[in-house]
């Protein structure tokens, strides 16, 4: 028995978990473009009022200064992902 290991390339990797971009059909990506331009509009407001509070006050609190588009951006991106999982 050979015990030599085959080197795996990226694109084996991806393949082997499903996530290939050369499979995803163009109403995948629109989806996706969808959900985070909604969402973006949903923490568009929630953000800028927060930054109308007190710091002390503030739900979301930033290690760093970020501007609020920045922001909401982040978050929408952070909660897309879980709409896929299902």
């Amino acid at each position: 028995m050979d015990a030599t290991i085959k080197p795996t390339t990226m694109r084996d990797r991806t393949s082997m978990v499903g996530r290939s971009s050369e499979g995803r059909s163009p109403e995948g990506r629109w989806e996706y473009r969808f959900y985070v331009a909604f969402f973006f509009a949903l923490f568009l407001p929630v953000i800028t009022a927060s930054r109308l509070l007190p710091r002390s006050w503030r739900p979301f609190k930033s290690a760093e200064a970020t501007s609020v588009i920045g922001e909401a951006r982040a978050a929408a991106y952070s909660v897309v992902p879980f709409i896929f999982m299902v």
